[in-house]
């Protein structure tokens, strides 16, 4: 998919947010859109930067293992349904 909307003013601070539907065929969150976004610069170089390679990965580190046990815990019915 291209979409090119022309040229977007964005200042330090802003954000730019893409919402993604597959409609019918979403199945266990896919995000198969890719994109790339080119920063347009009076100066000779142009930035670009591309959603696959510069903005994947975890940014919070995985649960260790007693804090895997304690959300475990935490998500049981014992402790869901306090009387």
């Amino acid at each position: 998919m291209d979409v090119n909307d022309g040229p977007l003013t964005v200042q330090q601070g802003d954000t730019i947010d893409f919402v993604v539907d597959i409609n019918q065929v979403l199945n266990n969150d896919q995000y198969l859109w890719k994109v790339t976004l080119n920063e347009l610069s009076t100066e000779k170089s142009n930035i670009t930067w591309n959603s696959e390679n510069d903005f994947s990965g975890d940014s919070i580190a995985p649960l260790g293992p007693w804090e895997q046990l304690a959300h475990v815990l935490i998500c049981t019915n014992e402790f869901l349904f306090v009387d």
